[in-house]
């Protein structure tokens, strides 16, 4: 039997961000939002709560869990990683519509991304302890910081954790755009 691994879906594997970015882009002209000036985890703090929700409701009726846009590299990543270990998904999104679930395996599936499991809950330290992880990959330096509490935990380096991650001793992923996520795992598990 495999190691089993714990993997978030928004912001690691798949790239929610990058579509909320050119929603609030086409409804607020001018206003020029980018990955880089995204310096904050959610976008009310950034804006308004009234704009978020604008943006999320448009996300919900286009299904955007049905297909899923990619992070760079995650798909082949996921592969590699799913040779050695058993891969468990881990995400809240299925607040954002009534078929997120149903959506979000559907595309799991349809883009043959290898799974053991999925878990849709915003209690992710306690499936990281009880599905007993041996390591976690994360974009929210919050669930992060409970998540190494229970096992190694690694946040990917996002504007919107840069201020925090200084403050705190976390395994940082860094570069994770620029090359495949199998070197880096590989390079931290070999030390």
């Amino acid at each position: 039997m495999k190691p089993k691994i714990g993997i978030d879906l928004d912001q690691v594997v798949c790239d929610i961000q990058q579509q909320m970015i050119d929603i609030y882009n086409q409804l607020y002209p001018g206003e020029n939002l980018t990955k880089k000036n995204w310096t904050t985890y959610y976008l009310r703090d950034l804006t308004s709560k009234e704009r978020e929700d604008k943006v999320l409701e448009i996300l919900a009726e286009k299904r955007i869990y049905r297909n899923m846009e990619f992070i760079p590299h995650a798909k082949k990543s996921l592969q590699k990683l799913a040779q050695s270990f058993d891969l468990c998904f881990v995400t809240h999104r299925e607040w954002l519509y009534e078929k997120a679930k149903q959506d979000t395996v559907y595309s799991l599936t349809k883009d043959e991304i290898p799974y053991v499991r999925i878990f849709f809950t915003e209690k992710k330290a306690r499936v990281a302890k009880s599905e007993h992880l041996k390591f976690f990959i994360e974009d929210n330096l919050k669930n992060a910081l409970e998540i190494s509490q229970v096992c190694p935990c690694y946040l990917f380096d996002y504007p919107y954790n840069r201020e925090e991650i200084e403050k705190n001793s976390l395994l940082i992923i860094r570069g994770f755009e620029n090359q495949d996520w199998w070197n880096l795992f590989m390079q931290i598990l070999e030390k």
